[in-house]
């Protein structure tokens, strides 16, 4: 571990990009490989909670 250093805020434009650009977003998530390792380590039932979730 290392201190941490320097913050500096994203710009404006990638606040909230899930709610701006849904379609690209849900592609994005699911092209990740983050739902699958969800399901394949958690089981389909917190997979179904999350894409639900990221539906905002």
């Amino acid at each position: 571990m290392v201190p941490a250093s320097t913050f500096y805020p994203a710009e404006a434009y990638h606040q909230d990009y899930y709610k701006k650009n849904p379609i690209r977003y849900k592609a994005y998530t699911f092209n990740s490989g983050r739902y699958q390792f969800i399901e394949s380590v958690y089981g389909k039932a917190m997979s179904l909670i999350l894409v639900s979730s990221s539906q905002l």
